[in-house]
């Protein structure tokens, strides 16, 4: 399969270049561009955190323990002292780093659920819910944090499933098929629970029109030639 390197390298320049696509043809911000590139170099590395000993798992957790000392400290800074709030922030970090990366290590497989297109969804989603609800973002701009994403997750699987063909020997190897799947079809109670979660943060996800707008405007001259055949 392809190494850390190689997807942060891949996910960050389609990334990259679709957000420049988006910033010539639709005139995007360059902040929000960035953001848009960020979330997509994220999606890249997000499927091998079911890897115990990768890189991508450990800076997952790093970021994910950041992100909950943040909240912490921004939810008690009212209520608590200065040295107080510093020491929840550390206790949040730690909680989130230890536990609960070695809960989630101790419950996943690689190349398990975690490595479908079910698991992208579900990621693109909580991505889209949290940046709203949490960070404060506009609808348009949490559904563009998702749906980059989501494809920065797929250029991972992709790849995986590149790396599992051996051109030189003309064959296949073992891994081949065990990334890029819709779900991980020998856990059928873990998919419903997937499908449940995915169901129910597209029902909490903000409404939103300018992606549609956007997938509709691109795909216009496609449906017009096959309208015209």
């Amino acid at each position: 399969m392809a190494d850390f390197k190689t997807h942060t390298i891949v996910a960050a320049g389609v990334s990259g270049a679709m957000t420049a696509g988006l910033l010539v043809h639709y005139q995007l911000s360059v902040p929000l561009a960035l953001l848009f590139w960020a979330a997509g170099t994220f999606g890249g590395i997000l499927p091998d955190i079911d890897s115990d000993h990768s890189t991508s798992i450990r800076l997952i957790f790093q970021l994910l323990a950041g992100i909950g000392a943040v909240i912490t400290v921004v939810a008690l800074h009212t209520k608590l002292p200065l040295w107080q709030l510093w020491l929840a922030g550390l206790v949040s970090f730690l909680a989130v780093y230890y536990p609960l990366r070695q809960c989630f290590a101790s419950f996943t497989i690689h190349r398990g659920i975690l490595h479908s297109l079910l698991a992208n969804l579900l990621f693109a989603l909580i991505m889209i819910v949290a940046g709203y609800y949490l960070l404060d973002m506009r609808p348009w701009v949490a559904w563009g944090c998702g749906c980059f994403l989501f494809c920065g997750a797929i250029i991972h699987l992709l790849l995986d499933e590149i790396y599992s063909v051996d051109l030189a020997g003309g064959r296949l190897k073992s891994s081949f098929g065990s990334a890029l799947k819709i779900t991980q079809w020998s856990e059928p109670l873990l998919s419903i629970v997937v499908i449940g979660l995915i169901a129910g943060l597209y029902y909490l996800a903000p409404p939103d029109s300018y992606w549609l707008n956007l997938i509709e405007h691109l795909f216009a001259p496609i449906a017009h030639f096959v309208k015209s055949l």
